[in-house]
This record gives structure tokens, sequence and C-alpha cells, in this order.
């Protein structure tokens, strides 16, 4: 039984506790906040044994197996390692961090104290994925040629809250691009040769719209686009030589279908889920722990760290951009 800590009392840390009381091989065992008000507030609610004023308190209880840490992403890095010195394995809520120097220095940790470290892409684990990274391998739609992904929402306008707060690690990118360049790097892998990026950043120093190419080599191309400003489709498309995959609200897809180019055919592919889809990471975590990983096969350090460093170059070209013409 690996007994699980929390790390911030945070509306996204419900959902894990949730999702861990509907398993059989872990349990919620503590709490921990910097306001004791809050993480004893989830210690009633939840049944939770211990409830803490600091996550440092947390750490040091020697009851704790592994820790979710699912505080603001600024503050991800520091929670993380100090986690991962105390001896807890981690799993850490998606952006795993704000930089790539921070994904290079957690995943060195990791190696170094022998700890399971993860980010906490839980779309990654959804029985749909299964299903198609399967069928993918068996040429359904032959050889990936481009991967597509949209996910956008129009953003409460609280420049406080945390979306909009560089500060906090605010920024579309941040916040959903994770999702559509996970998806990317899901079935394009992380052979990235370069990238352009273009977008807009609003006035609190966030990016809020965004638009970024990836090149892959030989017209292989990975393709996203995220706003808080404007509303479309959240469509995912894996485009191969003889078919195309469309899953809509990819993010946390249960359907999809499979277009064949020269039958015209077409096949419905259907996984439905637990109601808290959070329970697949939970369960692949709890699996990797088990069995002595120091990372998950589904999400890879190699991922995040790819990831981590997409997005600080993409957001480099698109602070620098001045309404020149990138060629």
């Amino acid at each position: 039984m690996i007994n699980w800590g929390i790390v911030s009392a945070s509306r996204i840390s419900e959902r894990f506790i949730q999702a861990v009381q509907h398993t059989e091989s872990s349990c919620i065992y503590a709490v921990a906040s910097r306001d004791i008000g809050r993480a004893r507030i989830l210690q009633k609610k939840y049944g939770i044994d211990k409830a803490y004023g600091s996550y440092g308190e947390m750490f040091s209880d020697k009851s704790v197996d592994a820790v979710y840490v699912s505080n603001v992403n600024s503050l991800h890095f520091n929670a993380v390692i100090s986690a991962i010195e105390a001896g807890k394995h981690v799993v850490c809520e998606k952006p795993l961090c704000v930089s790539a120097k921070e994904a290079e220095l957690m995943i060195k940790a990791a190696k170094d104290h022998n700890i399971f470290l993860m980010e906490a892409m839980w779309t990654r684990f959804l029985p749909l994925y299964k299903t198609l990274r399967e069928k993918i391998s068996q040429g359904v739609i032959g050889e990936i040629m481009q991967v597509r992904a949209d996910f956008s929402f129009i953003a409460e306008r609280n420049e406080q809250w945390r979306l909009l707060n560089a500060k906090l690690g605010g920024g579309a990118l941040y916040d959903i691009g994770i999702y559509s360049l996970m998806f990317i790097l899901d079935f394009m892998g992380i052979g990235v040769r370069s990238l352009k990026a273009l977008g807009f950043m609003g006035n609190t120093g966030v990016d809020e719209e965004s638009g970024v190419l990836l090149d892959y080599g030989e017209g292989r191309l990975g393709s996203m686009y995220n706003s808080f400003i404007s509303r479309r489709p959240r469509m995912g498309v894996v485009i191969g030589t003889e078919g195309e995959i469309y899953i809509p609200d990819f993010y946390s897809a249960e359907n999809a279908e499979i277009r064949f180019s020269k039958s015209g055919n077409h096949e419905k592919v259907e996984e439905r889920t637990f109601e808290n889809k959070f329970i697949y990471e939970v369960e692949e975590a709890c699996e990797c722990m088990e069995k002595g990983l120091l990372q998950s096969g589904l999400v890879p350090w190699e991922h995040s760290l790819t990831a981590a460093k997409i997005i600080e170059e993409a957001l480099c070209q698109i602070k620098k951009d001045k309404g020149d013409i990138y060629v």
C-alpha cells in the first residue's frame, strides 16, 4: 500500500484524492498547505490521517511514500526537489516546471536519489490512447506525417489568477499548450529539428494566444494552437500516409474516428472511462513505484524535458516578435 501526501490544498488536488480513493493499491495519508486551515478542511472532508501547515513537515513524515505536487506552476520546482531529497516519490502536476533548466535539475535529482518522478499528464493514460497506439503500430494509417492539436477557451479576465499571472507561471502554453504539445510528442516523438512560434503577449506578461509549428524534417510536422482569448474546437488530428485519426476533445478523449484514404471508409473507436479520469495516472504511478521504476514509459523524462525546452523556446520567440516577418 502506497501512502500519498498531497502538496497544496488546490482544487485539482481533490480530483487526485478522489482518484486515489478508488484504487486498491494506495491511499491518501496526508495533506499539506501553507494555510493549515485549508489542509484541515480536506483532511476532514476525505478522512485523511494527517494535515500539515508546511510541505517540509509532511516530507519529514516517514509514513509518506509518495507525494502529488499540485501547487502553482512557479512553485513546482522547489516542492519537487525538496520531496525528492526527503526520499519521497513524486507525481507533479503539469507542467512539470517553467524552464528547461528546472526540468534537468529535477530529473538529475530523481536519478541521484533513486526516486520515481512523473509529470501528471493524465491524458496519456486514457484507454483510448492505448487502443490508438496499438492501431497505429499495426500500420492502419501508414507513416505519420503530421499531428495537429488545438486547445483554447476564453479565460476569465482576473489578472491575479494563476492563468494570467506571470509570477505564478501562467500563460496559455504552460496551462493548456502542454496538452497540445504532449499530444504531438506522443505520436511524433521528441526528434524536433526546429520550431517557429507566433503569439500574443498580454498586459500581464504572459502569452494569451499562440501558434507553434514543429519541424521533424522530411515533411513531417507538428502544429499546435492555444488561446485564452478565442474559442476553437478542441481537436487532435493524426495524419498518416494511409489515413487520418480525428480525436474530439483530445485531452480527455473517449472516442475517435479513423478515416482511410484509399477506401474512403470510416472506423469509430470508443473507450469509455471512469468519471474521474485521474485514476489511470494514479494506477500507472503506483505500478511503476511497486516495480521499482524511476519513470513511466508513458510519460518518460525525455518527453517532459523536451516539452520544457520547446515551450521555453516558443515563448522566447513570441516575446521577441515585434511585427517582423519570420520565414
